[in-house]
């Protein structure tokens, strides 16, 4: 999926191209993408211009880019890890649920390839743990 004005040039919207391939990103982190799309769109619309923004490398684009992978681990997968330690490690210490914490966010794969390549796999994990969490967490019935 891919980053695009509608007709209208106000919002963004994602949608499948010839140019896009909509099996590679899955539907909530390219919803998560494009919204990052259109920011970069209003700083500077050159970074995101289809086919010429490709190989982009200035200085002020890598900035943006890692601005947004660190802000979308600081919004999405710190909170879920976080969230891991206190439900799934409840009777732990303190130290050990810390531990926890830092081991999970200071993964180095996640840190070489999400901030070394600007890809989004933070966000990808963060929705999969989220997703495990409810599953297994005891949430109140309906009435039948």
């Amino acid at each position: 999926a891919t980053s695009r004005r509608n007709r209208s040039g106000s919002s963004y919207v994602l949608i499948a191209t010839a140019h896009t391939d909509t099996k590679l990103t899955p539907r909530l982190t390219g919803y998560w993408s494009c919204a990052w799309g259109a920011l970069a769109h209003t700083i500077n619309p050159t970074w995101v211009a289809l086919h010429a923004s490709h190989g982009i490398e200035t200085p002020e684009s890598k900035a943006f880019m890692r601005f947004t992978v660190l802000s979308s681990d600081l919004l999405l997968w710190l909170p879920v890890c976080i969230l891991f330690a206190y439900i799934h490690h409840r009777r732990s210490d303190w130290a050990h649920k810390t531990t926890l914490i830092v081991g999970m966010i200071m993964c180095p794969s996640l840190i070489m390839v999400d901030h070394g390549h600007f890809q989004y796999n933070g966000v990808s994990l963060a929705l999969a743990l989220a997703g495990a969490l409810l599953c297994t967490m005891s949430l109140p019935q309906p009435d039948a």
